[in-house]
């Protein structure tokens, strides 16, 4: 600290970090940490913000920032060490290391690279275990400069995350000017995402674009069950926040969140997911290590005259992109190609490429191959080693396998799903823990007499028009729909909104009230008039029935599941049923 005054070398001896947890919600496995920097108020500073403004003021950002690097990097190495120790050397040696970078520091008159570096390998840490936070708080003057700024960090072995995306107004710009390695979703799209749609729709797109860019996505500030359950169902890779864990010591710290597991677990147990799919159509191609030498890959590709690519890992499995023939085809085929790249390292080769979990679905993977051109494949993974690779036609075949099978399971007539499916819904309401959900069982009234009088094809045209009235009232809510057999149905939905429970309650009555008032076309003038058809009952004697109406019983699931059983449902509704068809509006609900 030759270059800092006493005010500076008093500030940076009151500072200290903090670890902020990183986690995979699919298994509750610590990824990472975040350092945060405390103790700077001791110093007058209201804020880190106001330590870094004032020190950028005085010329010694940068000297402040190497500074507190070399505390961090004491910390992590600690950290490390207690890890491999107690609990797994390899999991400890893998573990990432979250910096938040001030890009004011290019600014700097002193500033040089290469010392980040020397630093590192005085506490043997690798490059790629670092990775640089960046934001959009201090814009850069061109987005040209943005790039170089994030490919030297890369070149050099860094890894580099868009910190606090969404939150102002410039995100986007970077994310398309640069390849960051990382998104981070701020908390500002985060916090009560369950209850916001807008919020919902923000962060589905930010997850689609960064996984089309080959990027792992990160929500930040996660604070409740109700937001780890709905960013995980989105597709978020990793998550941090005080329901994860708090900034904590190193000895607080450990490479597995108990809390985190268990929900993991739990899910798992009550998911449907397209993993099987994906699984039968994936492609286990040679992988290559981004240390190995690039002439070792370039006669890969010549022994295998099918192969076009192969994708890069790194020696904990971690895909980094592919290497391709096109990308190597000039060194490949001109005469002094093979020359000029000898004992260069694959890994500057690399290719983006989206880098899916494995529970990703199906349709998002598509989405993916519709907004990319002329993509070769997507790597999927597993808990972020690489598991293999999807091409177009293994994507086409496994889309066609699901559809199949959902095919066989569905009602021939309305083409909804079937018992099968309908019962995995059942399934996933009463075991996930962070949602409410509304069971509802819907049958037409009289239609047994209406369908003996006027024949299977009017019966078979009633239960349509049913079907079609229920998808077209409910549409918004997008619920789940399915025909258990004959005139009997099921609607299923996952609250999403506040206040969502009385308004898809009033839904459903609308479509009953509506259905009844159509269904009165299949009826003669005579009839309409009369408001009933005279008909056989079952045991043969001839009575008269009312017009056709429909009725449902509705059971609403908290979020607290510990008494709730299959079979008790099934008896609630069929108790529901008898309420149902006598009330005036032809609804009975249970909560």
């Amino acid at each position: 600290m030759i270059r800092l005054d006493e005010k500076w070398q008093q500030a940076i001896q009151n500072c200290g970090y903090l670890f902020l947890p990183i986690v995979n919600p699919q298994n509750g496995e610590l990824f990472g940490v975040e350092a945060l920097l405390r103790g700077f108020e001791k110093s007058g500073f209201a804020s880190i913000d106001d330590l870094f403004d004032e020190a950028y003021r005085d010329g010694v950002l940068y000297d402040i920032d190497l500074e507190l690097r070399k505390l961090v990097f004491v910390k992590f190495t600690e950290l490390c060490r207690q890890l491999a120790k107690d609990e797994s050397e390899a999991a400890a040696a893998s573990l990432k290391l979250f910096y938040n970078l001030d890009t004011r520091i290019l600014e700097m008159l002193d500033y040089s690279p290469g010392n980040t570096r020397q630093l590192l390998k005085e506490y043997n840490i690798s490059p790629q275990n670092i990775y640089f936070d960046i934001s959009e708080r201090y814009k850069f003057s061109t987005y040209a400069s943005t790039k170089n700024i994030l490919n030297t960090y890369k070149l050099q072995g860094f890894k580099v995350a868009l910190d606090d995306f969404g939150s102002g107004h410039s995100g986007f710009e970077l994310l398309y000017h640069s390849e960051p390695d990382a998104v981070k979703i701020d908390k500002f799209l985060v916090r009560n995402i369950k209850q916001y749609s807008k919020n919902r729709l923000f962060c589905t797109e930010i997850i689609k674009l960064a996984h089309i860019r080959g990027a792992i996505v990160i929500a930040e500030g996660v604070e409740t069950k109700e937001e780890f359950y709905t960013l995980k169902e989105l597709g978020c890779d990793l998550m941090q926040g005080f329901f994860i864990q708090k900034p904590s010591k190193n000895k607080e710290i450990k490479l597995s969140v108990a809390m985190i597991k268990e929900l993991a677990e739990e899910d798992k147990r009550s998911g449907e997911s397209d993993v099987s799919h994906i699984l039968n159509q994936l492609l286990q191609l040679d992988t290559v290590l981004n240390t190995e030498p690039i002439n070792n890959v370039i006669e890969k590709f010549q022994k295998d005259e099918r192969a076009t690519v192969f994708p890069i890992v790194d020696a904990n499995s971690r895909p980094l992109g592919l290497v391709t023939e096109k990308s190597l085809r000039r060194y490949i085929y001109s005469q002094y190609g093979l020359q000029i790249i000898q004992n260069q390292q694959s890994g500057k080769y690399i290719t983006p490429c989206p880098i899916v979990d494995i529970t990703t679905p199906l349709e998002e993977i598509l989405d993916m191959f519709a907004h990319h051109d002329e993509l070769e494949g997507i790597i999927i993974t597993k808990e972020f080693r690489y598991k293999g690779f999807l091409s177009a036609k293994s994507l086409i075949n496994a889309l066609n396998e699901k559809n199949l099978k959902i095919a066989r399971e569905q009602n021939p007539l309305t083409k909804l799903p079937g018992n099968a499916i309908i019962l995995e819904f059942i399934q996933k309401a009463i075991t996930d823990t962070s949602s409410e959900y509304i069971l509802a069982y819907l049958d037409l009234d009289n239609f047994k007499p209406f369908n003996d009088k006027f024949g299977f094809r009017q019966g078979d045209r009633a239960i349509l028009l049913f079907a079609d009235t229920i998808k077209e009232e409910t549409a918004r809510f997008k619920p789940f729909l399915g025909h258990i057999g004959g005139d009997d149905f099921f609607i299923g939905y996952k609250v999403e909104d506040n206040g969502a429970i009385e308004d898809f309650e009033k839904t459903l009555k609308t479509a009953l009230k509506k259905f009844a008032q159509n269904a009165e076309s299949f009826y003669s003038k005579e009839d309409r008039k009369a408001g009933f058809i005279t008909a056989k009952d079952r045991f043969g004697i001839m009575r008269n029935f009312d017009l056709l109406s429909a009725s449902c019983a509705a059971i609403i699931i908290g979020k607290d599941k510990k008494e709730i059983t299959l079979d008790k449902i099934t008896y609630a509704i069929a108790e529901l049923k008898k309420s149902a068809k006598n009330s005036p509006q032809k609804y009975a609900s249970l909560r």
